[in-house]
């Protein structure tokens, strides 16, 4: 029996396999970054796997359903609503910079960003409260571009096309450019995107029913602006700003047809436009990051943000508004304590009798009189 141990014992050494430890930013963990210092799954996407996943969809959601089981998958709609991790909601940010709304949630927070300006995604699971706010599901957290170690200059430019599937209409394009340069002390990293997307379809070549209320990632049209400037100073001081703008809007060129649940039909979507001004988000973000590792004895890391949401939900009408004159009483106001009829419109050439009778100023009762009729 020990004979066997041992030789189990020394099979397990054999195929041990070292973990390499993952190593997220500062802005995700508020706390030192030690073995047990947080006991909750932490998952990083990298460049490299964002890069594969958005070669055949640019959504954000759609890539981090595919890589992380947990992730509930993308709803491909304008809203974020459903899309959680283990069924709660997490908490979306940019460099630390929360992205929800917490005075009104309106579940855009996860189409903040273009993917071009991300460099990883860092995903804490389970619910906390480091970051003060919002966390029932975890944590995502998109770190932007970062610029060269070395002194030099970088470019990334990147154009896609999507033909159109079976039963499509119209293709989708996109294109960014990066720039990323470091001199000395100084770093910069400046981007610019822009994207057109097309109709999707099911299996059968239907056109894929819109919402015109929370609005379609599908028929929209969305530019980024993104600029990150950073100064090392001596001692390992750094002090860095970043300034994001994202707009995303539904060209609104598409409206629903209803299905029939009774003959299997799914809600399609058919050429017109959709009424009132079409749902989209608009979002400003900046933030400005100082560090400090030898500030009396201790650490210091200080952020201040600053986030602006705009975000338009779709509507319709519901109904015929009509022009009806005003009531009796409408045409009736006090008026230096005395109760006399009012000149509004529709309340001229009324034969109206006030009275205070009844508080307020009321339509006091007349006699009227009708025409004899003959039989």
């Amino acid at each position: 029996m020990f004979a066997l141990a041992g030789i189990a014992h020394a099979a397990d050494q054999k195929d041990a396999v070292e973990l390499r430890r993952i190593e997220v930013s500062e802005s995700t963990l508020r706390m030192p970054q030690s073995q047990g210092a947080l006991p909750t799954t932490i998952t990083v996407i990298t460049a490299e796997d964002l890069h594969q996943q958005l070669a055949i969809n640019p959504d954000l959601s759609d890539a981090i359903g595919n890589l992380l089981p947990s992730f509930a998958p993308s709803t491909q709609k304008l809203s974020s609503r459903g899309q959680t991790l283990r069924g709660r909601n997490p908490l979306y940010m940019i460099d630390g910079v929360p992205q929800s709304s917490p005075l009104r949630n309106g579940s855009r927070d996860a189409y903040t960003i273009d993917p071009a300006m991300i460099e990883r995604i860092e995903i804490v699971e389970g619910s906390n409260s480091m970051q003060g706010l919002g966390a029932a599901g975890g944590i995502i957290n998109i770190i932007t571009k970062q610029a060269p170690k070395q002194d030099g200059v970088r470019q990334d430019v990147t154009a896609s096309t999507s033909a159109p599937t079976r039963g499509g209409n119209g293709l989708g394009y996109g294109a960014s450019y990066l720039l990323a340069a470091r001199s000395g002390a100084f770093d910069l990293v400046a981007g610019a995107a822009w994207r057109q997307r097309s109709m999707y379809s099911d299996a059968k070549g239907r056109l894929i029913g819109v919402d015109g209320t929370q609005g379609d990632l599908m028929d929209s049209v969305s530019t980024d602006g993104f600029a990150k400037f950073g100064y090392d100073f001596a001692g390992g001081r750094r002090l860095q700003l970043t300034v994001n703008r994202f707009d995303l809007e539904d060209n609104g060129d598409y409206t629903a047809v209803p299905g029939n649940k009774a003959a299997n039909l799914p809600t399609t979507s058919v050429r017109g436009k959709q009424p009132g001004d079409a749902p989209r988000n608009r979002v400003l973000t900046s933030s400005l990051d100082y560090r400090d590792p030898q500030l009396a004895g201790g650490e210091l890391r200080a952020q201040l943000y600053h986030q602006k949401n705009r975000e338009l939900f779709g509507g319709g009408t519901f109904g015929t508004p009509s022009r009806t004159r005003p009531t009796a009483r409408a045409c009736c106001s006090t008026s230096r304590r005395t109760c006399r009829p009012r000149t509004a419109r529709g309340c001229r050439g009324r034969s109206v009798a006030c009275s205070t009778a009844r508080s307020p100023c009321w339509l006091a009762p007349t006699a009227t009189a009708t025409a004899p009729t003959r039989n």
